[in-house]
């Protein structure tokens, strides 16, 4: 009998010490979830300087505070936001390197471009937004066009002869995708930057502009006007300027910085980066200094943000298909 119980004495040790061996073996966040435990790096695929880069500092700061960690921003520019990208898709999945996206440009790209930039849209998961930057036709006060009809007759009359700047493939896209829509013909000029196209219009070099509204926002005492605008929502700080769907004209995007993380980052780690970020939108001290940027303040999480990404990045990939060739002029 004793010779019995000893095998089986042996043999409940030995389950125990397998049973040890494999809990020991676990992922950490599996035995007991602790995240983060160093700091972490916010990679930021554009120049230092930028609205995006300094949009990312802010929340840095105020997220750190969060998580218990520093969060660093590293500045990976080039290939117009690609390599940064990359970099973020090739990083470990283990929460400590994130990034912020400006999109939908880069849907453009990945459009456009397809595997040669080494990333998909589908590569990363969301973590939240908190800006929303839409785009609007834009001209000056003391020029031709007064309201949005004024600028659609004239377009109809004078083919080619209204001349409209856009710097990036998403601002020449809104224009393609503009004059689809009204039936008209516009004098695209690509620029390379954001700064350029405005002095372009404020030195009388172009007749409209086609670019972000906190242009117009911020551009109001300079004698810019915003005349229709190519988001899904009014824009509080544009009182009385129509959205381009409300106008019948089916031309709408929402413009985001979206803080991501590689896609197969473990779920615990994902729901406490995406938590602690949402938790911004209740400091009232983040929300006033972020909206002294002067950027529109529209945050946006979890399964609204992943349908509008969705939704969008498929409606560019079908309109960039049919304006390959323009973008190629």
């Amino acid at each position: 009998m004793r010779g019995k119980r000893d095998v089986k004495s042996y043999g409940l040790v030995l389950g125990l010490m397998g049973l040890m061996v494999i809990f020991n073996s676990m992922p950490g966040w599996a035995q007991e979830f602790r995240f983060p435990t160093r700091p972490i790096t916010l990679i930021l695929p554009y120049t230092v300087g930028g609205a995006t880069d300094v949009e990312a500092r802010i929340v840095a700061s105020f997220w750190k505070k969060k998580l218990g960690q520093p969060v660093t921003v590293e500045n990976k520019a080039g290939g117009g936001g690609a390599i940064g990208h990359r970099e973020i898709k090739r990083s470990k999945s283990d929460g400590y390197t994130v990034g912020c996206t400006g999109w939908p440009d880069t849907a453009v790209q990945v459009a456009r471009k397809g595997d040669e930039l080494g990333f998909r849209n589908e590569d990363f998961a969301l973590l939240g937004a908190f800006s929303n930057a839409p785009g609007g036709i834009i001209v000056r006060k003391d020029g031709p066009f007064k309201t949005f009809k004024d600028f659609v007759d004239y377009a109809k009359k004078n083919p080619g002869k209204v001349t409209i700047a856009a710097a990036g493939d998403i601002w020449l896209l809104h224009v393609y995708e503009i004059e689809d829509a009204l039936g008209v013909k516009l004098n695209a000029i690509k620029f390379s930057g954001g700064g350029e196209v405005f002095n372009a219009l404020l030195g009388g070099h172009v007749m409209s502009i086609m670019a972000g509204v906190h242009f117009a926002i911020g551009g109001a005492d300079k004698g810019v006007i915003a005349l229709a605008i190519t988001g899904r929502e009014k824009i509080d700080k544009l009182p009385g300027i129509p959205i381009m769907r409300d106008l019948g004209f089916d031309v709408a995007y929402d413009l985001k910085r979206i803080f991501i993380a590689p896609v197969n980052t473990p779920k615990p780690i994902l729901d406490k980066l995406r938590s602690t970020l949402k938790e911004l939108d209740q400091d009232p001290e983040f929300v006033d200094k972020y909206k002294a940027m002067g950027q529109i303040y529209q945050p946006s999480f979890g399964p609204e943000l992943d349908r509008i990404y969705q939704e969008v990045n498929q409606r560019i990939k079908v309109k960039v298909a049919k304006c390959q060739d323009r973008f190629e002029e």
